[in-house]
């Protein structure tokens, strides 16, 4: 068998696993539920960056620290639905404020720094580059920060919408996973790759972060909850966001027909640095 630095290949793999634990020890959503991604990807982020943190947790798997996380710190209102909602439920998962802020009681009640959440928007005066760059660096210091950060995800797709007798974008499902490594990507510095742990399928991707400046589209970005309960969006065009690119994990985009236009959007981001980097945390977004 060939050998890589004295060592076999096989070896080096076996290694790997062990020095990496976001890659051996990923939480599957499986027996959580169908939404149970968010607070799967805290406890994927917490297994990549803070064993301290993580052992805070009750539960003698990874899995049951996800159930306590929730027990523990989903139950309060949720923050744009109120009483109407929990910050957790099985039947709606969890939104981008409420989970923030369900991860800082619990940082908070264990003496830890708390993280920030912010949309990933492109600011007026930022040039496409630079809000690549702005992004990047984000996740990559909130990483040197000690928080794996936590990404929030929408597949999207054009459809056909009989009442409006025109075609219109549509959300075919939002996602969260946990980012463990970013790096460089392309000479134009208009992408980066990220390394991410996917509760839907349990497993380490791979993707590239992109702006998208040839094909334009619409993105959902936040929403507010009007008193019977429904949620008003707003649409932001893909100019002003970033896309994700990754073929291990299709999302929704896979339900999308083969003539119809799909891809995955960045909403919103949890991490953690020294100073506010994206936008203040915003409220009322999904």
């Amino acid at each position: 068998m060939q050998q890589v630095n004295g060592m076999c290949p096989v070896y080096f793999f076996i290694l790997a696993l062990v020095v990496n634990p976001a890659v051996a020890q990923i939480v599957s959503q499986q027996e959580i539920g169908p939404n149970g991604c968010g607070p799967c990807a805290f406890v994927n982020s917490l297994l990549g960056s803070n064993a301290n943190a993580l052992s805070k947790l009750p539960g003698e798997s990874n899995v049951g620290k996800v159930q306590a996380f929730i027990a523990d710190y989903g139950s309060p209102n949720s923050i744009p639905y109120g009483s109407g909602r929990s910050a957790y439920s099985a039947a709606h998962g969890t939104t981008d404020v409420d989970l923030t802020a369900m991860i800082n009681r619990f940082f908070l009640n264990n003496k830890l720094p708390k993280v920030e959440g912010a949309r990933v928007v492109r600011k007026k005066e930022e040039s496409t580059a630079d809000f690549v760059r702005r992004v990047q660096r984000i996740l990559s210091e909130s990483i040197s920060n000690g928080f794996h950060p936590i990404v929030s995800i929408r597949a999207l797709a054009v459809e056909p919408n009989e009442k409006r007798d025109r075609h219109v974008w549509n959300s075919k499902g939002g996602h969260w996973v946990a980012v463990h490594n970013v790096r460089n990507f392309g000479a134009e510095r208009l992408a980066f790759s990220i390394d991410f742990s996917d509760s839907l399928s349990g497993e380490l991707k791979t993707g590239v972060v992109f702006a998208e400046t040839a094909r334009k589209s619409m993105v959902p970005m936040t929403f507010k909850v009007s008193q019977t309960g429904k949620e008003q969006w707003d649409w932001l065009s893909n100019t002003q966001t970033l896309t994700l690119f990754s073929p291990g994990m299709p999302l929704g985009t896979k339900r999308a027909q083969w003539n119809q236009r799909a891809f995955i959007a960045i909403r919103y981001v949890i991490h953690r640095s020294s100073s506010r980097g994206i936008q203040g945390a915003s409220t009322g977004t999904k």
